[in-house]
C-alpha cells in the first residue's frame, strides 16, 4: 500500500517534490489551480517526476478526485 505524504495546501501555484512511502518513484504537484467543479483555486495536479505528464488531481475545497486520460481530467465517483 502506498501512502502519499504531501504538505497541506498552498494559495499559489508552485511545484514541490513529494515522496511515495516505501517507493523510490517521485511525483511533483502544482497547487492553486482552478477546480472545474467548484471554481476555486484549490486544485492540486500531480505530475510524473521530471516530466509534464499529468497523473491525477485533488481539490481541497470540494473533494474532487480524478485522473488524467489523454489530457482530460476524469472524475472519480465514490459511493
Amino acid at each position: 500500500m502506498r501512502v502519499l505524504l504531501l504538505p497541506y495546501h498552498a494559495n499559489f501555484p508552485y511545484r514541490i517534490q513529494a515522496e511515495l512511502w516505501h517507493d523510490d518513484r517521485r511525483m511533483e504537484k502544482t497547487t492553486g489551480n482552478s477546480c472545474p467543479r467548484c471554481g476555486l483555486g484549490t486544485l492540486s495536479i500531480y505530475y510524473n517526476d521530471d516530466s509534464d505528464l499529468q497523473l491525477g488531481a485533488v481539490c481541497d475545497s470540494c473533494g474532487l478526485r480524478g485522473f488524467f486520460n489523454n489530457g482530460k481530467l476524469v472524475q472519480l465517483a465514490f459511493a
